[in-house]
């Protein structure tokens, strides 16, 4: 649309000009599409869930927050946008993000679940993304400490001496010392401070309720009992519609033969409403 401001100055005054371009440049932005709260409307994700989830959070609008998207995105070809530790964020639309600034730490988890094959089938497991970074404080190193405990003592005796010749050349002394005991103390390396990234697939077991972390470089964590809100989160989303969530790459637990409790969780999963934790 084109506007012919030489015609509206004509004919408007200076008060009325500045009005007219205000609306023409901000009342778009009000339309639904350029919205931001129609934007978080739109995702995937139920907000009903996410507030009977969070009602069992000790903070409330924290745990709420965590699960909505933030205003701005990163923009292809243009300079990368800065967390509070100096990192480049990640996609907004992408990523839910959970931010502790008094602890320094960032937790950025896939918005998205995917479905994970373990021997043989899908059905019962589920995954996600989590990525943690936290600054580190440095660490002095400590230097080698050696100790000292007791005394030094020598005691000597003489052999061959005669009693009326005290500079008898035949005569030998035997000498025995005795020294304190010393302990070595080794020193400790300094560490040098920063900023730490770790990248983990987080695997749910939707029928036991438990999670395993696996780590970039494929370490696996003990499976634990699922506690932490946002784990909760992902159970209750998404372990009753498994069959309809995209298929991860993860490959560590697809060989083997599915056993009863994976048939059990076949049939018992799908479908089924998780309310409340």
């Amino acid at each position: 649309m084109k506007i012919n401001f030489k015609k509206i100055k004509s004919k408007i005054n200076k008060p009325s000009l500045v009005f007219f371009l205000w609306l023409v440049i901000f009342i778009p932005n009000s339309y639904p599409e350029n919205n931001n709260k129609y934007k978080r409307n739109r995702i995937a994700l139920d907000l009903n869930q996410q507030r009977n989830l969070c009602l069992q959070a000790r903070d409330f609008q924290g745990c709420m927050r965590s699960f909505k998207p933030g205003n701005s995105s990163n923009v292809e070809g243009g300079e990368d946008e800065l967390d509070f530790l100096g990192l480049p964020k990640l996609d907004s639309k992408k990523w839910m993000t959970i931010k502790n600034k008094p602890m320094n730490h960032i937790l950025y988890l896939s918005r998205k679940a995917r479905k994970i094959k373990v021997r043989g089938m899908y059905g019962r497991y589920i995954t996600y993304q989590r990525v943690s970074r936290m600054y580190r404080e440095p660490v002095p190193g400590t230097p080698t400490q050696i100790n000292s405990d007791g005394l030094t003592y020598t005691s000597c005796d003489n052999f061959g001496a005669s009693s009326f010749n005290t500079f008898d050349f035949g005569t030998s002394i035997s000498c025995t010392s005795y020294g304190p005991t010393i302990t070595t103390i080794p020193g400790t390396p300094s560490i040098p401070g920063g900023i730490k990234q770790n990248n983990d697939e987080i695997i749910i077991d939707c029928l036991d309720r438990t999670y395993q972390a696996i780590d970039k470089k494929g370490r696996k964590d003990k499976w634990r009992v699922i506690e932490k809100d946002q784990m909760k989160f992902y159970f209750v989303v998404n372990c009753g519609k498994i069959n309809l969530l995209e298929p991860t790459n993860i490959r560590v637990y697809e060989r083997g033969t599915p056993n009863e409790k994976d048939n059990r969780a076949k049939n018992s999963l799908p479908g089924k409403v998780f309310r409340r934790w």
